[in-house]
């Protein structure tokens, strides 16, 4: 099998790898379990999923267990992870808290795009090699190519070249991709398409969705950013951090000799790219830039995407600071806004929203006419922030994994 970052993965004390393969999996269930035997005699940790269409994962060991794990999966079920391609990287310690190895119906979930690369593995893109995809970007322009980054990570790095820039399809989940998919396929069709993503897997179903639609010409990184900055670092043509889904957060040139800074912060724009488990969106909790100076001045450290900056000074998760005053100005803002929502189920979660922030102001309204107002006082002005969207804890830090 293929394996990439050999030399960065072994001057580290621990490596992670970060694999997948569409592939009929006759029975799910007892590969699941296999699995789970396997990493846990080996004390490997991180996540895998599996389902009928294959296996995406990501795992953390010492080396030597690593590549044990990588042989035996490639040896064992007759060959059916054979030809897999590892994608290594180091770490300092283990980047996961735990081993979680789960059964889904799909192994990257599509948002219903119906493509299966496992039943048709000719129905996605041209699979372009980092050497080959770096050429077609020296050779493309905004004018006859689209290229397209299949993340929501953008913000903190992306590919860019003099004459082309990657489109940021501002998608929060890979199952919102459809949907910009479908509404802008027009900009698509009389174009060559370029596309990537970290490690290569959403791009399998982005670029079979996209030739489903009627696109032609559909080339995809093979082994994502991961594998190009392994090949290209600093001289390529990826600009900033590569994130990655472990508490490493974010991984930039494998050699370390690029210190070029992306991202900006929410707050100020200075450049910035550093997500923190303590910087998190008030409204949907997804990671928000906020640099170390606004963390520091902010009165509430409260904290908006893109998505919900319209709501920064009416929403909030901490309403000890408030005064009964402020807190009526505030339901009376969010119910106006909430007139204005159309109906729909599209819009559905964006009402449930609204309406719980309502109820929580009324409660917190409810709570100082009933004599508990000497309570609230006394965590007024407290440095606060939303607990882990997973696991729910405050002190969390992100180290249950699932923050990211």
């Amino acid at each position: 099998a293929e394996q990439q970052g050999e030399t960065s993965s072994s001057a580290f004390p621990f490596a992670v790898i970060l694999f997948y393969k569409y592939i009929a999996i006759p029975d799910p269930d007892t590969f699941a379990e296999e699995q789970q035997s396997l990493c846990r005699r080996l004390g490997l940790k991180g996540r895998i999923l599996i389902g009928p269409e294959g296996v995406n994962g990501t795992l953390s060991g010492p080396l030597p267990e690593i590549k044990k794990y990588e042989t035996i999966s490639e040896s064992s079920n007759e060959g059916l992870l054979q030809g897999i391609q590892w994608k290594r990287s180091g770490s300092t310690n283990h980047p996961f808290a735990d081993l979680q190895i789960k059964r889904v119906k799909e192994i990257v979930s599509t948002g219903g795009m119906a493509v299966n690369p496992a039943q048709d593995p000719s129905c996605g893109g041209v699979h372009l090699s980092p050497r080959s995809f770096h050429e077609a970007l020296m050779n493309s322009t905004q004018e006859d190519t689209v290229l397209i980054d299949v993340r929501w990570e953008y913000a903190i790095g992306h590919f860019k070249t003099k004459n082309i820039t990657a489109v940021d399809p501002d998608t929060k989940t890979y199952s919102e991709f459809k949907r910009w998919v479908d509404r802008d396929m027009d900009r698509f069709k009389n174009k060559k398409v370029l596309m990537y993503c970290t490690g290569g897997i959403r791009c399998e179903t982005a670029s079979a969705y996209l030739k489903k639609k009627g696109a032609k010409h559909v080339g995809q990184l093979q082994g994502g950013i991961h594998k190009y900055l392994d090949e290209f670092g600093a001289k390529g043509y990826f600009k900033g951090k590569n994130f990655v889904f472990d508490q490493r957060v974010a991984l930039g040139d494998p050699k370390g000799t690029s210190t070029e800074v992306v991202g900006k912060c929410s707050m100020c724009a200075a450049s910035y790219d550093n997500f923190d488990p303590g910087t998190v969106c008030t409204v949907c909790r997804d990671p928000v830039l906020v640099c170390d100076g606004c963390r520091k001045t902010d009165k509430y450290k409260e904290w908006y995407c893109r998505d919900h900056i319209y709501l920064r000074g009416v929403y909030y998760t901490y309403l000890e600071p408030f005064g009964a005053e402020e807190l009526l100005k505030q339901a009376e803002k969010l119910r106006e806004m909430f007139k204005e929502i159309h109906t729909g189920k599209q819009h559905k979660n964006r009402r449930r929203t609204f309406s719980r922030q309502i109820g929580k102001i009324e409660e917190a309204l409810a709570s100082r006419t009933s004599g508990k107002e000497s309570e609230l006082k006394s965590t007024a002005g407290q440095s606060r922030r939303p607990p882990c969207r997973t696991c729910g804890e405050l002190e969390c830090n992100g180290k249950c994994w699932g923050f990211w």
